[in-house]
């Protein structure tokens, strides 16, 4: 079935004539295989019959007003998926965006928790560009039916409408354990089933990406030794390979649940963060480090790696994290790329954890002495980040569209991977000012789904300048 995206005119009913409902381009009618007779206009679970007429000329559909009515159409230029069903001679239209969310809150000014300005942002950007995009949870998916209750803003407010299933699907789902239960994959399996794009397949896992990477010659330089934690035994040789080795959480994020641990001469050192700030402790014996490392662990799945002398700020670790999208050409790009310092004496740099985050050449100039080599690493870590992003799309299943990517440079300017993040932050305090628009970010995004929905942005050719204007994040 051909889908194809096209703009809506939504205009007076006395500009077209009065028999004339809609008024279609010769070349989308010719492509969709529309004919002449009257056909059925479906939006969500709305449907109605109207007749047409098909214009050489045009490069729009023009619809009257009291149609879009109807259909609960936006009165307003709007591009969206189309599908023709032939057997039923009807044209079905998708909004080009669906964003989908653990659940609703009761808070009306926040409905979807911290995201709630990023949603905004996304659904005004989208409409800017002449499409249409919604929010949506998992309560709201029923396999029974084509159609989903989600969350659209207008007039100051959020509203409920009823939408029919978008060309892509974004997934925004913030718990991992929401995420691997059996009724959400049931879910996401069946809007793959219905022709939808699903995208950001899931959570990482870090020993699960450690393995899956592996197994490529690129990627060997910029990988650390990492091992499966099984028990005292496994943490006691890997300590005797490695004396100075991290302790993470197979599934954790935000550098919650990180341990370090320095094996020394007259023991054991061990460090953790805490929201009262850095731990350390110094133990004789490793069956007396091991009692706390396991109180910390738990049952949870954990990943013993190679400690890494990585660069420090004022005392501070330091790492990089990049921002890579797809792009409107489906390609993948860097939308951003900061350099992150953690506090005096920290383990880990998140900006979760207190950490600050400064321009990739500001931090490397501040992390490394005068004129030494690795202050001009910014161009390799951006270089190397889309290698990583293509690595990875080319080594795990499932669809991404952005990444998260953690980098560390260590004290000879070697770059390292950190992580793979597969849900950067989108919390309210990192949008932009709504006076100076939407991030880059947020318009990559919504470009690449335009893309995927059939019609990409044009290209345009940028006359040549020696100098590179600053583009915001």
């Amino acid at each position: 079935m051909l889908h194809r995206s096209i703009q809506i005119h939504v205009a007076p009913d006395y500009l077209l004539p009065a028999a004339v409902d809609l008024l279609l381009p010769a070349s989308f009618a010719a492509q969709q295989g529309i004919g002449t007779h009257p056909i059925h206009l479906s939006f969500g679970s709305a449907t109605v019959k109207v007749s047409f007429q098909v214009s050489p000329t045009a490069r729009e559909m023009k619809m009257k007003e009291s149609i879009a009515r109807l259909l609960s159409l936006p009165l307003y230029y709007t591009r969206y998926d189309t599908r023709f069903h032939a057997a039923e001679r009807t044209l079905e239209f998708r909004p080009i965006l669906g964003i989908l969310v653990y659940k609703r809150h009761t808070e009306s000014s926040a409905p979807f928790g911290n995201i709630t300005d990023f949603c905004h942002e996304i659904i005004e950007t989208c409409k800017a560009k002449g499409g249409a995009a919604f929010v949506f949870t998992l309560d709201e998916i029923k396999e029974q039916s084509d159609s989903i209750q989600g969350w659209t803003y207008t007039n100051q407010e959020w509203v409920q409408k009823t939408f029919p299933l978008p060309a892509c699907v974004y997934n925004r789902i913030g718990s991992r354990g929401t995420e691997k239960r059996e009724e959400t994959q049931l879910k996401i399996a069946w809007l793959k089933t219905k022709n939808v794009l699903f995208f950001n397949e899931k959570f990482l896992d870090k020993w699960q990406i450690h393995q899956q990477l592996a197994h490529s010659s690129q990627m060997a330089p910029f990988l650390p030794y990492t091992e499966l934690y099984n028990g005292a035994a496994s943490l006691q040789l890997f300590l005797q390979k490695h004396p100075y080795t991290y302790v993470k959480p197979s599934s954790g994020s935000l550098g919650r649940g990180i341990i370090r641990i320095t094996k020394t001469a007259g023991g054991y050192t061990c460090e953790y963060p805490t929201l009262n700030g850095n731990i350390t402790k110094r133990f004789n014996s490793f069956s007396d480090l091991f009692q706390v490392v396991r109180s910390r662990i738990g049952k949870r799945a954990y990943v013993m790696q190679q400690g890494l002398h990585l660069i420090k700020n004022q005392g501070g670790m330091v790492d990089f994290r990049i921002l890579v999208q797809k792009n409107q050409r489906g390609e993948w790009g860097i939308t951003s790329a900061v350099g992150r310092s953690g506090t005096y004496r920290s383990i880990v740099s998140n900006v979760a954890q207190g950490g600050t985050m400064l321009s990739l050449a500001k931090t490397l100039a501040l992390s490394f002495p005068p004129n030494h080599p690795g202050s001009q690493a910014a161009p390799a870590l951006r270089r190397h980040s889309i290698t990583i992003a293509r690595i990875f799309e080319q080594s795990v299943s499932g669809h991404y569209a952005e990444l998260g990517i953690d980098l560390g440079v260590d004290r000879s300017g070697k770059v390292w991977l950190l992580e793979i993040n597969s849900k950067p932050s989108k919390t309210n305090d990192s949008l932009a000012s709504v006076s100076k628009g939407p991030r880059r970010s947020v318009v990559c995004l919504v470009d690449y789904c335009f893309y995927q929905s059939g019609f990409p942005k044009e290209i345009k050719k940028k006359a040549h300048t020696t100098r590179r204007p600053r583009r915001r994040r």
